[in-house]
């Protein structure tokens, strides 16, 4: 009886191990980044997002600065079958390793956003991230004061 709770043990173990750092066993495919990009804000699929919140990428390395410029961080408002682009303005925190796009306006409320990271950006040391990668979010139905969700 001990080496069937023992064997038990040890498949549950590989189990919940296995599934902590192989994302096909933690989570959908949605939340699967490709290599290279640890953190986003806001996070894909998340609604209820302020309409004058900055979006952010996090890299795992640091980014060559002149292959992140405002061409390679898109951010689309989906209407409908269209996309319709926002313009802003791109910086990059070395330190943090974190790209900012910020909307030159306040995003509408209660709509559905597209971020878009280009593929082939150059880390520094010298290699590249191959590919792109996208996530959505929608912001929230009220700008704030009473009754503002």
């Amino acid at each position: 009886m001990g080496r069937i709770y023992s064997g038990l043990g040890v498949w549950l173990f590989l189990v919940l191990f296995a599934g902590a750092f192989n994302p096909l066993l933690a989570g959908s495919l949605e939340d699967i980044r490709p290599q290279g990009i640890i953190a986003t804000s806001p996070e894909g699929n998340t609604s209820g997002v302020d309409v004058n919140t900055p979006i952010s990428v996090t890299f795992s390395e640091e980014m060559n600065p002149l292959t992140l410029n405002p061409d390679m961080i898109h951010l689309y408002q989906l209407e409908g079958s269209e996309d319709f682009a926002i313009p802003g303005k791109m910086k990059y925190d070395v330190k943090i390793k974190t790209a900012y796009f910020t909307p030159d306006n306040d995003l509408s409320p209660a709509t559905n956003y597209k971020v878009v990271i280009g593929k082939d950006l150059e880390i520094a040391s010298g290699g590249v991230l191959k590919s792109g990668y996208s996530w959505e979010f929608t912001t929230r139905i009220g700008t704030g004061g009473c009754g503002g969700a």
